[in-house]
């Protein structure tokens, strides 16, 4: 979720991206069948430190 419209802009249009590129295949799908996704989308600030990201990087992983 997007904390201000910047970041949310991003995410609308990587997401309407993917869904454009992969909606021929019918192995691409957002049935998870109650298995959390396996991958996130981060918008990171420029200013964000390496540590910081690394931190969140591996919260998630």
């Amino acid at each position: 979720m997007a904390k201000n419209t910047p970041p949310f802009e991003w995410i609308v249009t990587i997401r309407g991206n993917l869904d454009f590129l992969f909606r021929d295949r019918p192995d691409v799908s957002e049935e998870e069948g109650g298995i959390p996704p396996r991958s996130y989308l981060k918008c990171c600030r420029r200013d964000n430190s390496f540590n910081n990201l690394l931190r969140k990087h591996l919260f998630f992983f």
